[in-house]
């Protein structure tokens, strides 16, 4: 009887769990504690309170064991009031859902743009290469390595694919340039250099 009394406080008091569902009679806490013989820990429960503010509770529950265990006289139940860090909880995950949102649209707008640029560099035949300058990783376009005469994956992507294939009385010139501006960056740098085709031309 007085676990149904209790039940029908928590129901009175609209008990529910951490995501927003409703306790069963024989889930409370306090009931699962007296009915199984076992203690409950650190069970999130919001409720409703005297005053009509809406709470959150930690709540633990330890059945009174007698007769050498063989009896349960009642229930010892600890309240923990942590309505703070379930709302600080709740706007860091809103926060984290926002910022997921919005790296999400940030990315397919960059992916779409960069469609698009790689459909323009496509269409225009305009040959592009990328050095990384973290990594050492170099980035040759197709459209770069198909106007000297390869495919896509006949090159690699090194520095040495590149000065493999400058002219010979380029070569010189143009790696002293590229130093050059790595070691003292301006605001570009340009330099016009001759490649020897696949064909030897």
């Amino acid at each position: 009887q007085e676990m149904r009394n209790v039940a029908d406080l928590l129901r009175s008091r609209k008990a529910m769990r951490s995501d927003g569902t409703s306790f069963a009679d024989q889930d409370y806490p306090m009931v699962v504690a007296y009915t199984t013989r076992q203690p409950v820990s650190n069970i999130m429960m919001g409720m409703t309170r005297l005053d009509g503010r809406f709470c959150w509770l930690e709540v633990s529950a330890s059945p009174i064991m007698v007769n050498r265990d063989a009896d349960c006289i009642g229930v010892v139940t600890f309240l923990r009031e942590i309505t703070e860090r379930k709302e600080a909880e709740e706007a860091l995950e809103k926060r984290h859902h926002e910022l997921e949102k919005g790296i999400f649209k940030r990315t397919a707008q960059l992916e779409f743009t960069l469609g698009q640029l790689k459909l323009a560099v496509s269409a225009s035949n305009t040959g592009l290469w990328n050095w990384n300058l973290r990594s050492d990783q170099f980035y040759f376009s197709p459209e770069w390595k198909r106007q000297i005469g390869y495919a896509d994956h006949e090159i690699d992507d090194g520095i040495e694919e590149w000065t493999a294939r400058l002219h010979a009385d380029d070569v010189e010139r143009a790696v002293t340039l590229t130093r050059a501006y790595l070691a003292s960056p301006q605001e570009s740098l340009e330099i016009e250099y001759r490649m020897r085709h696949r064909d030897g031309t």
